[in-house]
């Protein structure tokens, strides 16, 4: 089995390999198995983050949980198509960091260079941008404490009761300083 940080980082250093490649491939070869390896990156980056939504506080499950709403109600809200399919949203961020390679590695052969370049910058930030806050959102950043907030109705219904009683876990009238 993989260590985890080994897993975790996995996605991120086939895309950042791969991008790398693009940048400077000087076989056709090379150039292929950087396109390669640049997708499978962003492919098990975007198959991860699907699983993972699943389970999140965010889906119609926990809304039925953490909400209170009819589960028909929660499911329907996810079920409705909002824009763009789900697989396109999720690349996104990858295409603007695949088509911003592509654009520097062929800037030496446009007459504008200048618009070439800014055009390569501007899609690299906004997919880099995209790519951390949808993260950052997701909750693949560390949390300090165990559970900051209560997350479901019985932890509320225990939450509340310490509350009233004036239970803290670091000031439990329980509890003896030595």
């Amino acid at each position: 089995m993989i260590p985890k940080p080994v897993y975790e980082a996995q996605p991120y250093a086939y895309v950042v390999t791969g991008l790398l490649l693009i940048l400077e491939a000087p076989s056709l070869l090379l150039f292929v198995s950087a396109l390669l390896l640049y997708s499978a990156g962003a492919i098990i980056w975007i198959v991860r983050a699907i699983y993972r939504g699943q389970y999140s506080r965010h889906s119609p499950a926990a809304c039925y949980r953490n909400h209170l709403k009819p589960l028909d109600q929660a499911l329907a809200y996810y079920q409705e198509p909002k824009g763009l399919p789900t697989p396109i949203y999720e690349a996104l961020p990858f295409a603007y960091l695949l088509v911003s390679g592509l654009c520097y590695r062929y800037s030496s052969q446009v007459i504008y260079l200048d618009l070439m370049l800014m055009a390569t910058a501007l899609l690299a930030i906004s997919g880099i941008l995209i790519w951390i806050m949808r993260g950052y959102y997701r909750g693949y950043h560390s949390h300090k404490g165990d559970r900051s907030y209560p997350r479901t109705q019985t932890d509320r219904e225990h939450q509340s009761i310490k509350e009233h009683n004036g239970y803290s876990e670091h000031h439990s009238p329980f509890y003896q300083h030595s």
